[in-house]
């Protein structure tokens, strides 16, 4: 299941994506910083279950992708969690705009204007990265406190036809 692609970069996150080639170029790196991110945060036996388990398990993992408007109490913090998505994205722009390599019909290249030089904003790279590891570690917290309050859900295990209980973790 893809979460994110080259349409959910907008706004102070918008990248110049003037060809399909860099369009696709960047779903596929949506598609490694999600293997990357998810497997880490989920744990690889419900990351490799995850497409199945969304439109099973429903709520839950919609909660966990897109985020809550409501605010959500756990260890005495009350907090509204944002969702998986928009730490994808952040994630996502930071490996991104660091890539100055461009495919062509005759390999790789890389820009190079005659009275120029390719700028970086480092302060807005650092920045963003620390946002996303701060909503990477707010997914964290999401999914303890979903944990902490629901003993699992039962789902049709499509091998076996049984039904079995996942929690968030994939345990």
């Amino acid at each position: 299941m893809k979460i994110i692609d080259h349409t959910d970069f907008e706004g102070r996150y918008i990248l110049a994506l003037d060809t399909e080639e860099k369009q696709w170029l960047l779903d596929e790196y949506c598609l490694d910083i999600q293997e990357k991110y998810l497997k880490k945060l989920m744990g690889e036996t419900l990351y490799s279950e995850f497409a199945v388990l969304t439109s099973i398990a429903g709520t839950k993992f919609d909660i966990l992708i897109n985020g809550t408007t409501t605010p959500i109490t756990y260890n005495s913090n009350t907090f509204i969690y944002t969702g998986v998505k928009k730490m994808l994205v952040l994630f996502t722009y930071f490996y991104f705009i660091q890539e100055p390599d461009y495919n062509t019909l005759i390999g790789q290249v890389q820009g190079q204007a005659e009275n120029s030089t390719p700028a970086i904003n480092v302060r807005r790279l650092v920045n963003t990265h620390n946002e996303a590891v701060r909503l990477y570690d707010e997914a964290i917290i999401y999914m303890d406190y979903w944990d902490s309050i629901n003993t699992g859900t039962n789902i049709m295990d499509p091998e076996t036809e049984t039904i079995r209980e996942i929690n968030l973790y994939g345990i």
